[in-house]
């Protein structure tokens, strides 16, 4: 019998996205949080007592920004091997070949697997064959499960791979996409795969597996972040173990205050469900986006100063979790009144609305586009929001982050239209 971990997409030095906004969120842990993550793997790795680590691409988010970087990873993988833990590693479309301009030593027992052809690299006492391959540039787009050698008879064959597998519809950028039967038939006791960043088990005879990433960097990887820890008995993938690893975890509130009446009511329930969140979270910070289900009126008088009620409902974060709960956003999901809005929706300009938002959220292009139409805008902003960056108009990911403020401020304003008409 022995155990393994398998984990991908540590992108190593990511910083977590959306949270710049906020004063009192620590900043120097959240740009620490990927690597505070690595940490915990390592230990878990040496309490168990693993024989071996394999990481299934994207270890790093991209170059090095200067070789802290790189020392960082040397240092955990010291750790690792000093305690005869080998360490195997496939490189995905983040850290391809042609992307990391920096290099540096790795201990003797950190086997990276090359970008020419599949590799098979033996561990021998125990009877272990790993088949591996590194991106040789980040737009792979073809399917090299064909590369992959047949399984050595009487070992435990072991896939590693980067790859969006089936999910190429899905959101997904299509690297390396191949079909789960060209997986499952391909003779292999495990495939560990990378990429996606949100764990799923795609078969079990034998596994085909996402760990998902090690910790969540945005609001949209929310819940529990990890790797996998597996054990092996008589040659057979006996047990798959998912562990926790994420330093501050992304989660969605929904408070359904459609009964308040005011907005501390409002604010009472949603703390109810903040304590909720924090008592699942095992001591990790957590970075919330809340959305409330609230009616018209309250939510017209709500959305009279957005900005008062967000740092209302961070208050509510803070008294629940002092110094680990940070609010990244708060929306409002108002249950509208159909006879007052029925004027509006039969002229069409909210329905008008939401299709041209609806559109904007589900094609990035679209979003792309509005860059250069905002040029004349963008050089009469003050030099010192410009060099704060509270307003960046030619950052495509900033401006995604203003459509729900665009879609509640304009929907007043409508609501608001008809009330004077």
């Amino acid at each position: 019998m022995f155990k393994f971990i398998h984990t991908a997409d540590i992108h190593l030095d990511s910083p977590l996205t959306g949270l710049d906004r906020h004063a009192n969120a620590p900043k120097a842990e959240l740009r620490g949080a990927t690597g505070r993550a690595l940490q915990r793997l390592v230990q878990l790795a040496l309490e168990e007592k693993v024989a071996f680590v394999v990481v299934a691409g994207d270890l790093f988010d991209g170059d090095w920004k200067d070789y802290r970087t790189g020392l960082f990873f040397v240092e955990q993988m010291a750790r690792l091997t000093s305690a005869g833990i080998r360490v195997l590693i496939v490189h995905g479309n983040h850290d391809a070949g042609d992307t990391i301009s920096r290099s540096l030593p790795y201990p003797d027992l950190v086997k990276v697997f090359g970008t020419d052809e599949v590799e098979t690299h033996r561990l021998e006492d125990l009877q272990v064959a790993v088949h591996g391959w590194s991106y040789p540039n980040r737009d792979m787009t073809c399917d090299v499960t064909p590369r992959f050698p047949p399984p050595i008879a009487g070992w435990y064959n072991l896939g590693l791979l980067h790859t969006c597998a089936t999910r190429v519809n899905e959101g997904h950028d299509p690297y390396a996409p191949c079909k789960l039967e060209s997986l499952v038939n391909r003779g292999y006791q495990y495939w560990a795969l990378g990429h996606i960043h949100k764990r799923a088990t795609l078969w079990e005879d034998p596994y085909v597996v996402f760990p998902g990433n090690l910790q969540g960097r945005n609001a949209r990887e929310t819940g529990e972040k990890g790797c996998y820890l597996v054990t092996v008995v008589d040659g057979r993938t006996a047990l798959l173990e998912f562990r926790a690893t994420d330093v501050v975890r992304w989660e969605s509130c929904l408070v359904d205050a459609g009964p308040a009446e005011s907005i501390d009511e409002l604010l009472d329930q949603a703390g109810e469900s903040l304590r909720a969140l924090k008592l699942r979270a095992d001591g990790r910070g957590l970075a919330v986006r809340v959305r409330v289900r609230v009616q018209e009126e309250l939510g017209r008088r709500v959305l009279c100063d957005p900005r008062d009620f967000a740092f209302k409902m961070q208050a509510k974060a803070t008294a629940v979790a002092p110094g680990s709960m940070w609010i990244e956003k708060v929306e409002i999901d108002r249950i509208s009144d159909p006879k007052r809005e029925g004027t509006i929706l039969s002229a069409g300009a909210l329905a008008d609305l939401r299709t041209v938002l609806a559109e904007l959220r589900t094609d990035p292009k679209l979003v792309d586009k509005l860059g250069p139409e905002l040029e004349p805008l963008d050089r009469k902003i003050p030099p010192e929001l410009r060099s704060r960056g509270s307003i960046r108009l030619r950052d495509p990911e900033w401006l995604r982050t203003l459509l729900d403020d665009v879609e509640a401020i304009t929907h007043e304003k409508l609501l608001g239209g008809s009330d004077r008409e």
